[in-house]
């Protein structure tokens, strides 16, 4: 049953990274969420980064990256550009 509500977040995340959104600070971080995506234990990340300017953003998962801070250097497995 759990795994049904993480299967079931997938699509708000990439339907969220497709919506148009308003301008918003510049040192806002970008909007994140942890869920087991691949179900293989260990905790994914989603971060959805918007573009202030053109109100575009960039969805990115990161495979396996638990649910401490996120390491700066670390590129993303998958990345959706606007």
């Amino acid at each position: 049953m759990k795994a049904v509500f993480h299967l079931a977040a997938l699509p708000w995340i990439v339907a969220l990274a497709a919506a148009p959104m308003t301008a918003r600070a510049q040192d806002e971080p970008p909007f994140e969420v942890t869920l087991d995506m691949d179900n293989d234990g260990r905790m994914d990340r989603a971060a959805i980064a918007a573009d202030p300017d053109s109100g575009l953003a960039d969805l990115s998962i990161y495979l396996a990256a638990g649910e401490g801070k996120l390491d700066p250097s670390r590129k993303p497995d998958f990345v959706k550009r606007r």
